[in-house]
């Protein structure tokens, strides 16, 4: 049996308008993708955090490697990391097929610069032969010293120490770190006669 129904004949003869996408494409591809993966900059201080974002398509799973740590499937999802060391990070994202997709950048890792927290003296003027003392306190820092002395100085949060100035002058105390990088706090101790 023959079943018959009549076309709408202006219909036929009209193209057809096709709705406008706004389809990348890259998402015409089928399958797990990682369609972003960097951070927010390319170098971070130790000690400090880093922002990593990521963005996957149809990904069953996501791993961060070479932490191992698992991550929500998410199309655009940022987290922090803090590496000790330049590291290369990897996001490696999982399909429900089975396929991985993966991709990689390298975060460097600089040391952080030595900093004076805070400096105080006894008195910007003194009795010549009078002892003079001053207190200090250094973060990330490897040596320290009070200039134009040349007088090495112990590292540490809160340190004391006493001497005696030669002549008026404008002294630093100087604090050093890795990579050669300094911190410096600069005074000027008068040093009068009795």
């Amino acid at each position: 049996m023959w079943i018959g129904f009549v076309r709408d004949r202006e219909a036929q003869r009209a193209p057809v308008r096709q709705p406008h996408s706004a389809v990348l494409p890259e998402e015409r591809e089928t399958g797990v993708k990682i369609v972003q993966f960097y951070a927010g900059s390319g170098e971070v201080v130790r000690g400090d955090e880093a922002i990593v974002c990521y963005g996957v398509r149809e990904a069953a799973s996501v791993r961060l490697e070479p932490t191992g740590e698992s991550l929500r499937p998410a199309r655009n999802r940022c987290i922090s990391v803090s590496p000790r060391r330049t590291t290369t990070y990897t996001l490696v994202a999982e399909g429900f097929d089975g396929r991985t997709d993966s991709a990689s950048f390298t975060l460097h890792v600089s040391p952080p610069p030595p900093r004076i927290l805070f400096v105080e003296v006894s008195g910007f003027e003194v009795r010549r032969g009078e002892p003079w003392a001053l207190c200090y306190g250094l973060e990330h820092a490897l040596a320290a010293r009070l200039e134009p002395m040349r007088l090495n100085l112990p590292v540490g949060r809160k340190r004391c120490m006493q001497t005696y100035l030669p002549r008026t002058m404008r002294y630093a105390l100087v604090a050093s770190g890795e990579n050669n990088l300094q911190d410096r706090e600069e005074f000027l101790v008068t040093v009068r006669d009795r």
